[in-house]
């Protein structure tokens, strides 16, 4: 049965399209890095340091760090895929 719901999943646009909205979150993170670094250079060096540490700040990407987390996605997945396993007309989400 999982191997059945993995070919279903796995070949869905909706799954697929996680991968274009994580890319394009990278693209987002990198750009407002770009941002950051472009503010203190034309600042020269005249930022609060309190500030540029914070946008220096690597955050680790691991879900069970103490950061803030998006539970929207994995909630709304993990609920149809459990419904999946018992109703044949569960659908995935589109949109998380």
């Amino acid at each position: 049965m999982h191997q059945a719901l993995a070919d279903v999943v796995c070949g869905s646009p909706e799954f697929l399209a996680l991968f274009t909205d994580l890319d394009q979150t990278w693209a987002r993170l990198r750009g407002l890095r770009k941002c950051f670094r472009a503010i203190q250079d034309a600042l020269s060096g005249h930022m609060p340091g309190p500030l540029m540490s914070r946008c220096q700040t690597v955050v680790p990407f691991d879900y069970d760090a103490s950061y803030p987390i998006d539970e929207q996605p994995s909630r709304v997945w993990s609920q149809a895929l459990e419904r999946m396993l018992t109703d044949p007309d569960a659908v995935l989400p589109s949109e998380v």
